[in-house]
């Protein structure tokens, strides 16, 4: 029993010692992570074993026109509106120090606005802006010759400024907040990439 064993390691480690890098100079992929810190975007190889990359975290566009029903009129009558826009981007290196294992990190940013206008000329907006990195640590493994999977484990650092404003139907300031925020989070992530060239 203990032969096969052996014998089975030493076929691993033969088939993995002539294994092909997951990247080849010049391969040009699209990456999705459908689990974990979701994102979507394209990965370019400028040697066996660096490629840069770019991708989208977030993408959210919310339109509102809100109407409250008046009984004086039978009808409902325009109250205000909002919009939601969610925007957050990221680009970065991935470095493949071993047969499959590689280390990447990114930097990017997160923009958000709340705002909603109401009938009467007074408004309310809070916006919020993230300057965050990513270091990952992960695997790559090919499934063919454009396909393959991957999964990683990486830490986020951000810094979220937030601001909330409430304005009169002049335009002046009535209310409002600020807050400074730094935050680290965890997380794992599988995905797949295809090479589109």
């Amino acid at each position: 029993m203990k032969k096969i064993f052996l014998l089975s390691g030493c076929v691993l480690l033969a088939a993995n010692a002539y294994a092909q890098s997951p990247i080849q100079e010049g391969d040009l992929d699209f990456i999705i992570k459908p689990i974990g810190e979701n994102a979507v975007g394209l990965r370019y190889a400028t040697s066996d074993q660096l490629a840069v990359y770019g991708v989208l975290d977030t993408l959210f566009l919310q339109n509102d026109d809100m109407k409250d029903y008046d009984t004086s009129t039978d009808r409902y009558e325009a109250h205000s509106k909002s919009r939601d826009p969610n925007l957050a981007l990221r680009a970065g290196l991935q470095y493949f120090f071993m047969e499959g294992a590689y280390v990447s990190g990114s930097a990017g940013f997160y923009s958000r606005t709340d705002a909603t206008d109401f009938e009467t000329g007074a408004s309310e907006e809070t916006t919020t802006f993230t300057l965050y990195g990513i270091i990952d640590l992960g695997f790559e493994h090919e499934l063919s010759e454009r396909v393959a999977i991957h999964a990683e484990y990486g830490l986020e650092i951000g810094n979220p400024k937030f601001e909330s404003v409430e304005k009169d139907a002049t335009g002046d300031q009535t209310d409002g907040y600020q807050t400074d925020r730094l935050y680290m989070d965890s997380n794992f992530t599988f995905g797949l990439s295809y090479t589109l060239n």
